[in-house]
């Protein structure tokens, strides 16, 4: 099942990299 992996992997993927941002720009912004 393909569609399942895929619906559960983007959104995934995506809420990592929207995490990485935030924390590198707290990171910034508080060292």
């Amino acid at each position: 099942m393909p569609w399942s992996s895929k619906q559960v992997v983007l959104p995934l993927l995506i809420g990592t990299s929207l995490g990485g941002l935030c924390f590198g720009a707290l990171y910034l912004y508080y060292k």
